[in-house]
């Protein structure tokens, strides 16, 4: 019966990976034509074409329109023959099968997850309807491909259904920017599940509710550090299963690996399953199948990991077993809300009930919705109970003090004061926060603002709202006060017992930041033609999340002011977007963003890599408690050493200096790291024009050729080498 049922396997996937191998070359030379746009790939790239032709534009989107009338029924439809596909499966076992072959598999090959939750999170809901009852604890291979083929189909379905409506004349939307910002948040809502850090949100939620525990626990029969322990109990066994399979896997195919080679087996089992395998596939290869039948074991294990029931949850949490159940109640989606859902929508019931009952398992299908729908749960509370006001308080207060510490960390010796308060002819006005370093002024609008559901599920009134409340108007009040330092001889601050005085004269340079609790890059970034255009000054927008990452990565202080001038200089260019601001932090680290954005003012749309799988690694493993290495700009080490110098040393002139360093291109610095080296080890050093200082010495000095540098530097910039050295700390053997 095993030999029967393994050969059957083991043929289906033989089957399964031929017609991937063949679809995969189908999609290499993939063409597709959809109106004027004429879309080719060629290995990984992709080219497109398009003829303006308005009257291809118009039919398109009348299909378009046409099929939204009947799309619900259509996805109903397919829900419907989805769950047909899986009728006869245990419902963990096909749950467990998606989630791995998701998001644990890539994870353990060590490549960054590039599939959405939305298709495990759909799954789970239809399953929990209860329709799908069958016993069955394993999944045919043509079954799982056809599963998981459905799958993407459906979320395909619901990208294009959730799109903004279109003129079906062809015509260009009324508000094209809006448009564009409504179609980001409806697709990242669907396909976007982990808004930030796991351990930042943690930390987030013990800032904002461990003053309101009583409360907490009076409402609810439990409190903020309770649900988190709920919270890591499905983190771990997640976790368990993940790293325990695929430890034993490896056991077990280092063990078939010495079968194979004539060598006694540590297990018995493994030599009989071997010889079983060559009976019942004589051509196919043994360690190829045992590999797969690994993986699917895998597969199977997950899904008792994500769907615990209530006594399991009691025994790894230690809590009292009515504080788990309240826990669990009050995070489960209700029976109406699965009853009535059949296809993904931006905002599907697991956004604020994210486990979902499977008879007497307590499903967890998207781990990161969790502790994000339990400071939902916590807010709408109390905000029907007189301590709201309490609460929006210390919630303003945790923005605007987290904000000057992380300026105080990222830029040491900074004056930084909070809640600064001014009066001009044009009105009164506040700074929330206020740092001033190395003649270099920072202007802090801190926005501590919920991002509604409505806004996420793409309400365009809700979004406009979002829109003017938590950026439109912090860009409105920093700029004010940009203008009335520089309108005024001496500008005059009071933050209630002290005045600070500022002169124009005084500052280098003026940063305006909006800071916002919410994740708004997405937003910001797409809907940048209408928030920055027509406008002298562009602050910049990023969340307090990835300004801590920011200050974790950037620990220099002259590379972080690096930064911020940087991405200050792609503001004002509304058609280049990136996704996420640490998608910028990772170019950075590779480039330095030492692209001049102007080269591209010819092009429609610039979209930018949003990926950050360095800082991605960084911030995991900090969560995680383990000594992650500080991720490195691609620089030479020598040219960081000087960086780290003139920051402790900081003579005159040193910010200036260092921005130099950065700006060289990479083969200049490359130059200049090899001038280091041979000048510190008594060698010859190229390019190197020997003259003799005030103090009699003799100097080496580097010139550093750069079309970029100002003109007043006459042919480059000269760095004396052994003055440099001097700050480097390093002897020079020179003679």
């Amino acid at each position: 019966m095993w030999s029967g049922a393994l050969a059957r396997f083991l043929m289906s996937a033989k089957k399964r990976r031929t017609r991937t191998k063949k679809r995969r070359q189908r999609a290499a030379n993939e063409e597709v034509i959809a109106g004027p746009a004429h879309l080719k790939r060629v290995g990984k790239r992709i080219h497109l074409r398009t003829a303006s032709n308005p009257a291809q534009f118009a039919e398109m989107r009348r299909q378009l329109a046409a099929w939204r009338a009947q799309a619900p029924a259509e996805m109903r439809a397919d829900s419907e023959a989805l769950l047909a596909l899986v009728a006869g499966i245990d419902p963990l076992t096909a749950l467990g099968f998606v989630f791995s072959h998701n998001h644990l598999a890539p994870q353990l090959a060590g490549k960054e997850m590039t599939e959405t939750y939305a298709i495990v999170e759909h799954l789970a809901l239809l399953l929990g309807k209860g329709l799908a009852t069958g016993h069955e604890m394993r999944i045919e291979p043509d079954t799982s491909e056809r599963l998981v083929e459905m799958l993407s189909e459906q979320l395909r379905k619901a990208i294009m259904l959730s799109q903004p409506e279109l003129p079906t004349d062809g015509s260009l939307p009324p508000n094209e920017a809006f448009t564009d910002a409504l179609q980001v948040i409806r697709s990242f809502e669907l396909a976007v599940r982990v808004e930030r850090y796991d351990h930042q949100q943690k930390a987030l939620l013990r800032a904002l509710f461990t003053p309101f525990a009583a409360d907490l626990e009076a409402a609810f029969g439990f409190n903020c550090d309770d649900a988190m322990r709920v919270e890591d109990a499905y983190d771990q066994r997640i976790k368990a299963t993940a790293f325990a399979g695929d430890d034993q896997a490896h056991e077990v195919m280092a063990d078939v690996d010495r079968v194979l080679k004539g060598k006694a087996a540590q297990d018995p089992h493994t030599a009989e399953l071997v010889t079983e395998i060559r009976a019942a596939a004589p051509k196919i290869d043994a360690r190829m199948q045992m590999f797969w039948m690994l993986l699917l074991w895998n597969a199977l294990r997950t899904g008792h990991s994500i769907a615990p029931t209530l006594d399991e949850l009691v025994a790894e949490t230690g809590l009292a077993h009515d504080v788990v159940n309240r826990v669990v109640n009050a995070l489960t989606a209700t029976a109406d809300e699965v009853a009535n859902y059949w296809f993904m929508v931006p905002m599907n019931p697991l956004k604020q009930h994210p486990l979902v009952n499977m008879d007497g398992h307590a499903a967890l299908p998207s781990p990161g919705l969790f502790l994000p729908a339990l400071q939902t749960m916590f807010e709408m509370k109390l905000k029907g109970t007189s301590r709201w006001e309490d609460y929006q308080k210390h919630r303003a207060a945790y923005g605007e003090d987290t904000a000057a510490d992380l300026f105080a960390r990222v830029l040491p010796g900074a004056a930084i004061y909070k809640n600064l308060k001014y009066r001009w002819a044009k009105g009164e006005g506040e700074v929330d926060v206020f740092v001033f370093f190395e003649r270099r002024l920072f202007l802090i609008e801190v926005k501590s603002g919920d991002y509604a559901d409505a806004a996420r599920a793409g309400v365009e009134s809700r979004v406009e709202e979002t829109l003017h409340d938590l950026v439109l108007k912090a860009h409105e009040q920093v700029t004010r006060a940009s203008e009335y330092i520089e309108n005024v001889p001496s500008a005059t601050f009071h933050d209630g017992g002290a005045t600070i005085e500022i002169r124009r004269a005084d500052i280098d340079e003026m940063h305006l930041i909006s800071l916002t609790m919410e994740q708004l890059g997405h937003i910001v970034n797409t809907a940048k033609a209408m928030i920055y255009s027509g406008k002298a000054t562009a602050p910049l927008t990023v969340s307090l999340d990835d300004l801590e990452v920011l200050a974790d990565v950037l620990t220099r202080p002259a590379m972080f002011l690096h930064y911020i001038a940087r991405r200050e200089v792609y503001l004002p260019y509304t058609h280049i977007q990136n996704g996420d601001e640490l998608g910028f932090l990772e170019a950075y680290l590779r480039t330095f963003l030492r692209e001049e954005p102007s080269q591209y003012q010819g092009f429609d749309h610039v979209l930018m890599d949003p990926s950050s799988k360095t800082i991605d690694a960084f911030e995991h493993a900090r969560g995680a408690g383990e000594a992650a290495p500080l991720p490195q700009p691609q620089i030479p080490s020598e040219v960081l050493t000087l960086l780290d110098n003139l920051a402790a040393v900081r003579p005159a002139g040193w910010l200036a200096a260092s921005f130099m360093l950065l700006n060289l291109i990479p083969r200049q610095q490359r130059r200049l790291a090899r001038n280091i080296r041979a000048f510190v080890h008594g060698k010859r050093v190229k390019e190197v024009a020997p003259t003799t200082a005030a103090d009699g010495r003799t100097v080496a000095s580097f010139r550093i050729d750069d079309p970029r540098l100002p003109a007043s530097t006459g042919q480059g910039m000269v760095l004396s080498l052994d003055r440099a050295l001097d700050v480097l700390g390093a002897e020079s053997r020179q003679p």
